[in-house]
């Protein structure tokens, strides 16, 4: 699985860990076929057991930058998680 020195490091609720950071991201919601709406997000792909209780809005910081936690999607069995980010303010 991963293993350091793979990934970004990652702060969390007073640990550090790795994660895969990915700015390329695209999401598209669609609303029945009547709409569409693209966009980047910026994602960290993570191993679940290194956030388990981690929340939406909960800050988080990845390579020295403060983000976010905008939404949290299971991967897989659910060995990881994908955080969906935002920059914090």
């Amino acid at each position: 699985m991963m293993k350091p020195p793979l990934g970004t490091p990652v702060v969390y609720g007073g640990s550090s860990f790795f994660g895969f950071l990915d700015t390329n991201d695209l999401a598209i919601v669609t609303d029945h076929g009547r709409g569409e709406v693209t966009g980047a997000t910026i994602s960290l792909l993570v191993r679940t057991l290194d956030v388990p209780n981690i929340k939406i809005d909960d800050p988080i910081t990845v390579d020295g930058v403060a983000y976010r936690v905008r939404d949290r999607v299971r991967e897989g069995d659910a060995a990881l998680v994908k955080l969906l980010l935002r920059e914090d303010e």
